[in-house]
């Protein structure tokens, strides 16, 4: 598997709190999505040890000419932009509504506008 960038310090300034160890595995099969690149990551916590989560990493990628096609178009800056201001602002205008009028929106949780 490629170098991920992924550290142990980058995991928990995102995540905010914590983490024993992490494992990191593919998250799409090779040659999927060519302005990303995904990871599978299961985190054990230190205070929860025991009850490891999987969270999904989305990273620019590291080859180069891909680097350059998405600064070319500001490809990812825009797809980023989607996750720190559009969903979040989405989210929170479903919370002027009753519960009961509420659409639940078709997105994972996520941790907005975290990169590398």
């Amino acid at each position: 598997m490629e170098d991920t960038g992924l550290s142990k310090e980058f995991l928990e300034n995102a995540l905010g709190y914590r983490i024993e160890k992490f494992e990191v595995k593919a998250g799409s099969n090779l040659g999927d999505g060519y302005t990303c690149a995904l990871f599978g990551v299961d985190v054990w916590k230190v205070a929860e040890p025991e009850n490891p989560i999987s969270i999904v990493v989305k990273c620019y990628p590291v080859n180069e000419s891909r680097q350059e096609f998405l600064e070319t178009g500001n490809i990812f800056k825009i797809e980023l932009g989607m996750y720190d201001t559009v969903i979040p602002a989405l989210t929170k205008f479903q919370e002027i509504l009753p519960e009961k009028e509420r659409v639940p929106l078709p997105f994972a949780p996520m941790i907005f506008g975290q990169y590398i």
